[in-house]
This record gives structure tokens, C-alpha cells and sequence, in this order.
């Protein structure tokens, strides 16, 4: 039990030092953030975004064309349904509030995680749940937090009746519509029996109808305000690696793109080599239910905003929710350290923003490009993406491959 609860406590502990710092400790919080690199802005950034997109709209503001409520004047980017809420939700002094609810709510959500196996399994969760990245998606109380803290809790349901897991799709489907990228989880239906995967897919779809068709253009243009990101900014996503030796091999596109699809392809062989394995399936069998459903929702988010696009860093939060199981699959293997492995490099992963600070402090690059040890350190985290994306793939599929709806290839596929 203790080890369920120490991650949770321990990021609790943090956050009320840095609330009592920025409440209590005059200027201090901001040198501390100048001191990191950071601009120095006051907590909940991102939470504050949303609430002045509120204010604005209800006052009669084309937010996606400006907001000078923002602070900084961000355009919105977000579902047209935000723009819905009462406008009483968009006061400036509920920020504040709003956000240590927010920050509470993920910190009490971790307490559904398992408790990791072992002494190295306490060591990489601590790791990754204290880490920059989870940090920094509380400090900015980014809507990620918010859609952590609704999917954590709406996967117990799964395990229940089928109103509870009609639930549970309700509420992935509800968060797509905030957000675009939870609609992935309603891949999760080809668990049911068809009828009542038929019956999930039509209220699904009228759901969406209701929540898109009326606001259609307004979807086309929060869309379209989502720019791209440097290469090699703290964004990830698929085509990052390609992206950044296209620019680092100017006269080399063929060989900059050759190498990613390389790279892409020994991602592929590994799941496909591993999910031949017949070890592995039984370990993947195995899993405890709590497990299974966990990385399955943790892993087909970070999939598909892995594979869809580019996403900022502190997204990776929802990669919390696959370690367990990693961590359970090292112990069932006798052979586990795939597994393990990928369990530290998710604490890698999630660990990279101090790091590539502290490089760029270290051995500064001109612009937006890093130095030499800079590159190096984006190559290994590029290349880890791909190698973190892989072994979740691995699980998912293995975890999904006897659902009823999952079809011939599937079965035929792999043993």
C-alpha cells in the first residue's frame, strides 16, 4: 500500500513547497524559474488561456482571431464547446482556485495506479510521476490535466456492467470533444460483443454529431491555430526525427528521410518479432486487470498523438499510465528487460526537459538549434520515442488481439 501512495505523496510534498514559495516566498519563485530558463510567469498559464478565451467570447470577441483578455494575447485553440461554459467560469479570480483543484485532482487520480513491483519499480515511478514534465503540466494547469484526471477515473468502469462501460466511453468521447486527441480511446469498443458494440458506435456517433456538426467551422478554425513547432523544441511526435535531419542535411533530404523511415521500420520489426513471442503473449495475458486497462488507455493516447501529429511535452503525463504494467511484465518474463528498460526510458523521457537544459546551459547552439551534445541528446530522445512507441504497440495489440471485434487479420495475425 505504501508503495501505491509514496509517488502521489511525494509530488504532494512538491507541489505544496513551490504553492508556498510562490504564495509566501516574495520574488523567489520567479528567480527560481529564470534560473531554469523559464519565462517568468505566474502559475496556471495554460488554465488561464482557456478562462480568458470565456471571458472574451461572451463579451463578443472573435477569440480565434484575438483574445486581449490573455496575457500573452494566445488565439484560441481549443474545442468551441470551452466557449460554452458560463461565463462566470472565465473570472480571472477564479484561476487561482481552479488550478490547485486541478493539480489536487491529478495528484489524488495517481492513487488508482498500482503499486509498482519491487524496489526498481518504486524507483522509476517516483521518477516519473516527480518528473519536469508532470510538474510542468500542473504548473501551467494544462487542460492534459484535466483530461488525466476524467480518463484515470473513468477506467475502473471498464471492468464493470455495461452501463459502466458505457459510461466510460461516454466520458472518453466527452473529452474528445474538449480535446480532440482522447477520441482514440473509443477504440476500445471492439472489446464488446458486436450488438453491443453496435449499439456504443451509433450513441457515439450521435454524440458527436450533436458536439461537432453545430460548431463545424469553429472546430476548422481552433484547428487551424495550432502552429508547428521547431524540430527540436520540447514537442514530440512521429515525424520529429525526420523533421530535424531534413534540417540538420539540407542537401541530404533523401538520406534524412531514409534514415526516419529507417528507424520507423525497425520499430515495426521490433513489434511484430516480439508479438510472435508466445512468452510474451502469456505475460500480456497475465496482466491484472487494473494493468491491462491502464496501459491500454495510457497507450493508445500516447500512440495516437504520437503517430497523428506533434504534441508538447507535458502530454507524455498519460505514459504514467502504461508503467505498471511495463514494470508487471518485466517481473512475469523470465526475459523481461524489454520491458523494464522501457520503464526507465519513460522516466527518460519524461525526465528530458531538465536535461536538455542543463545541455544547452552546458554547450549552448546558435537559435533554435542545440549544440553538439545537444543533437546528440535529441537523437536519443527521438529514436526513444520511437523504441517507447513500439513496446506500447506491442502491448496494445497484445492486450486487444481476442477481442471480439478485433477481425480476421488480427487473430490470424498473431498467436
Amino acid at each position: 500500500m505504501r508503495r501505491a501512495v509514496l509517488p502521489a505523496l511525494l509530488l504532494l510534498i512538491g507541489f505544496a513547497a513551490v504553492a508556498g514559495l510562490y504564495a509566501w516566498g516574495g520574488d523567489t519563485y520567479f528567480v527560481l524559474r529564470r534560473a531554469a530558463g523559464l519565462q517568468p510567469f505566474a502559475p496556471f498559464l495554460d488554465l488561464h488561456g482557456v478562462m480568458t478565451a470565456i471571458e472574451c467570447w461572451h463579451d463578443g470577441v472573435d477569440v480565434y482571431a484575438e483574445n486581449p483578455c490573455d496575457l500573452l494575447g494566445r488565439v484560441h485553440v481549443y474545442s468551441p464547446l470551452w466557449l460554452r461554459l458560463p461565463a462566470a467560469l472565465g473570472a480571472k479570480t477564479w484561476t487561482e482556485p481552479f488550478g490547485m483543484g486541478l493539480a489536487l485532482a491529478f495528484i489524488l487520480s495517481l492513487l488508482v495506479l498500482p503499486a509498482p513491483d519491487g524496489l526498481r519499480g518504486l524507483v522509476v515511478m517516483v521518477l516519473a510521476v516527480v518528473s519536469p514534465d508532470t510538474v510542468f503540466a500542473l504548473e501551467r494547469a494544462n487542460m492534459d490535466v484535466l483530461i488525466f484526471v476524467a480518463v484515470v477515473l473513468a477506467v475502473p468502469l471498464l471492468a464493470g456492467g455495461v452501463a459502466a462501460r458505457g459510461l466510460a466511453y461516454a466520458v472518453f468521447l466527452g473529452m474528445g470533444l474538449l480535446k480532440f486527441y482522447p477520441v482514440v480511446l473509443l477504440v476500445l469498443v471492439v472489446r464488446e460483443r458486436p450488438l453491443v458494440a453496435l449499439g456504443f458506435g451509433v450513441g457515439a456517433i450521435v454524440m458527436l454529431a450533436a458536439g461537432v456538426l453545430p460548431f463545424i467551422d469553429e472546430y476548422g478554425r481552433a484547428i487551424a491555430n495550432i502552429l508547428p513547432t521547431p524540430a527540436f523544441s520540447g514537442t514530440f511526435g512521429a515525424r520529429h526525427l525526420t523533421l530535424g535531419l531534413v534540417f540538420l542535411l539540407p542537401g541530404s533530404v533523401f538520406l534524412a528521410n531514409a534514415a526516419g523511415a529507417l528507424v520507423a521500420a525497425g520499430a515495426v520489426v521490433l513489434v511484430v518479432r516480439v508479438l510472435r513471442d508466445n512468452a510474451v503473449l502469456a505475460a500480456i495475458d497475465a496482466l491484472p486487470r487494473r494493468h491491462a486497462d491502464l496501459c491500454l488507455v495510457g497507450g493508445l493516447v500516447m500512440l495516437g498523438c504520437f503517430l497523428a501529429g506533434e504534441s508538447v511535452e507535458y502530454r507524455a503525463v498519460f505514459l504514467l499510465l502504461a508503467v505498471p504494467a511495463l514494470l508487471r511484465m518485466g517481473a512475469l518474463l523470465r526475459m523481461g528487460g524489454l520491458f523494464r528498460a522501457t520503464a526507465w526510458g519513460v522516466a527518460w523521457l519524461l525526465w528530458d526537459p531538465v536535461m536538455r537544459r542543463v545541455v544547452a546551459r552546458l554547450a549552448p547552439g546558435v537559435g533554435d538549434v542545440p549544440g553538439a551534445a545537444g543533437l546528440a541528446l535529441w537523437g536519443v530522445r527521438e529514436v526513444l520515442w520511437w523504441w517507447v512507441a513500439a513496446v506500447l504497440a506491442v502491448l496494445v495489440v497484445g492486450l486487444l488481439r481476442r477481442a471480439p471485434g478485433w477481425g480476421v487479420i488480427g487473430r490470424r495475425g498473431f498467436r
